[in-house]
């Protein structure tokens, strides 16, 4: 929509400067409509709504930015006047038909206070009428209701959280349907996520992505969902840019600590421990960071330590991975950070769960790349579910060969490895590797298998055209600088060389016997003692577990909460090989629990790029 100029509260009938109706009509409408009610003319289109006068509605800045920021051509609309003139004239002529229906859905927008955002188009050429549901936007200059960051709202107390059943990890929750996900985040208008559509380049499996557009970065973000149904894949893939909208820079507090850490040490904790970039990647090809000092002033925010059972402040730029220089607080950035340990969940409780459990899966699989283990094989031939035989009996029928690890660390929490290749000669995706940590050792290997299926067929349709880079890859590992690149790298088959670590040809080692402890004890019921317990043991060798809320407002509506958890002392995931983040210690201490070379020197690590995906 084009600019009304106004904000909240006002005469809510706009027009086109080179006028609109005759006057009288819409005149009559915009009289017996609440002035709150937002009505506007498009063309042939009548935009009513949304109510900003209702509570926690937004206003028309957020309601305008959130148009343009689904729809770039918008910036091209003429600008409109701030209320309806009488005397104007229209090539358009409104009939008493079209104002009654009107009235009747500004009615409806005045009235439903269960649909926050709701407005509607009316087409008046074609006789058609869209629901729209406005997406409000928490950083909006005029109305935004951020709150700052402090340490008391930072302090967390789990509660016990009862399981459905022993072994099951998703806590109930009515609320959340593939239904209502579209309904509160989907829009193609003014939504969080304009576009949901099916992968059709997924050949093995239903895949869906759903289209966001982030402000922050002017870019499209993708969230993906595989699973075994459409419908419920197209809600993973919204709820996953729900996880990133929420995780890129605070949504519902603003960060109101600056200084370095020399200043706030005594509250803080030390960037150091995250495991920063060596000094020396400074020299590499495409490393634009800045070198971090403690006396470095940059923003931090409030996370809840484990450790101490308090509230303490970290870098926002390792809580936040897409936070932006504003005006005299550059983010002075001297680390690259990913999403990793962000994760949603019915609960506080239940998202901590996962978002730990994803900080172990990435930490296993860099200790395991860097140190080169030899992770056991497995033969998941005993698994209980039967989706895990499905996808290796649909992955075998396409021709392709899959392996998978065993690379549980100390936490104790089942992690595979994944690994699925191509044989044939000529192959587009010669390998693609994964890895999941769930507390269900089976649960694990499903979402494993998931991803290296699912991804193996999307690679080899969009690998090929990129092949001269993938060579180039090859020739010059250096050159792996972006996300996609380290695919791209171990789409050829030369780099299986680089792969011999893995135990691909071994004999595998029963499933049930492997994890035998799981299948003969039953877990808790409780899933915050469960999470206490692995906590507890993470503690034994990580320096500290922190916890930052970034649940926003709209996501009450579903009940579900948003949190970043970090863990120092574990090795995180980064992309592109000169912003790599290795600790020699923390591959040394992987290696004694595995029983392995535990007297690993620099010269020992891996030097190639990594194949995470």
């Amino acid at each position: 929509m084009p600019n009304s100029g106004q904000n909240r509260g006002g005469l809510a009938g706009h027009h086109r400067a080179d006028g609109f109706g005759k006057g009288a009509p819409l005149l009559d409408l915009a009289g017996r409509s609440k002035a709150s009610v937002r009505l506007d003319l498009d063309g042939s289109r009548l935009w009513i709504g949304p109510d900003f006068a209702k509570q926690d509605s937004g206003c028309n800045t957020c309601f305008e930015r959130r148009l343009r920021l689904n729809r770039p051509e918008h910036q091209n609309w003429g600008e409109l006047s701030p209320k309806v003139q009488a005397s104007s004239t229209s090539s358009f002529p409104l009939t008493g038909a079209m104002v009654a229906i009107a009235d009747l859905l500004a009615t409806e927008v005045e009235a439903n206070d269960g649909e926050r955002g709701l407005f509607f188009i009316f087409d008046l050429a074609k006789a058609t009428v869209s629901r729209h549901r406005f997406f409000r936007d928490p950083e909006c200059p005029a109305c935004s209701a951020l709150v700052d960051d402090c340490a008391e709202g930072a302090t967390l107390a789990l509660l016990a959280r009862t399981k459905a059943e022993p072994r099951s990890y998703r806590l109930p929750n009515p609320q959340l349907t593939p239904a209502a996900a579209e309904s509160v985040f989907v829009d193609p208008r003014a939504g969080l996520v304009k576009h949901v559509f099916v992968d059709m380049n997924s050949r093995l499996m239903p895949m869906a992505g759903a289209e966001m557009s982030v402000p922050e970065h002017g870019q499209t973000s993708l969230g993906y969902g595989r699973t075994d149904s459409i419908a419920t894949s197209r809600m993973v893939a919204v709820l996953e840019c729900a996880e990133r909208y929420a995780s890129t820079i605070p949504r519902a507090k603003r960060t109101a600590v600056r200084g370095s850490y020399s200043q706030l040490a005594d509250r803080a904790i030390d960037p150091r421990s995250f495991t920063l970039h060596a000094a020396r990647q400074a020299q590499e090809q495409g490393y634009n960071l800045i070198p971090y000092s403690d006396d470095l002033e940059q923003d931090w925010v409030w996370a809840h330590s484990m450790r101490r059972g308090e509230a303490a402040l970290m870098p926002e730029q390792l809580a936040y991975y897409g936070v932006a220089d504003r005006p005299e607080k550059p983010v002075n950035r001297y680390v690259q950070e990913t999403s990793s340990g962000c994760a949603l969940g019915g609960s506080l409780e239940e998202a901590i769960l996962f978002g730990l459990c994803e900080v172990i899966e990435r930490d296993a699989y860099m200790v395991g790349w860097y140190g080169r283990f030899h992770y056991p094989k497995l033969d998941p031939g005993d698994a209980a579910d039967p989706v895990i035989h499905h996808l290796l009996s649909r992955a075998e029928a396409q021709g392709y060969r899959v392996h998978l690890f065993d690379a549980t660390l100390e936490a104790r929490v089942p992690t595979i490895w994944a690994m699925i290749e191509d044989e044939r000669p000529g192959a587009p995706v010669r390998s693609y590797c994964a890895a999941s940590a769930h507390c269900d050792p089976e649960k694990a290997i499903v979402s494993a298998l998931v991803e290296v299926i699912s991804s193996i067929g999307v690679y080899s349709q969009s690998m090929p055209a990129r092949r001269d880079h993938a060579r180039a890859l090859v020739a010059d590992p250096s050159l792996v600088q972006r996300m996609d690149d380290h695919v791209l790298l171990y789409s050829q088959a030369e780099t299986m060389a680089w792969l011999e670590f893995l135990p691909r040809h071994g004999d595998p080692e029963p499933l049930r016997q492997r994890f035998r402890e799981w299948y003969e004890a039953e877990p808790a019921i409780n899933l915050t003692a469960e999470l206490q317990a692995i906590a507890n043991r993470m503690l034994a060798v990580a320096k500290d577990i922190l916890i930052v809320d970034q649940t926003f407002p709209q996501m009450d509506a579903l009940k579900l909460k948003a949190v970043r958890v970090s863990v120092p002392g574990l090795l995180p995931v980064s992309f592109g090989h000169q912003f790599r983040r290795v600790n020699l210690e923390r591959v040394r201490q992987a290696a004694r629990f595995l029983g392995q070379n535990a007297n690993l020197m620099e010269a020992d690590l891996n030097p190639i790029p990594h194949n995470f995906p």
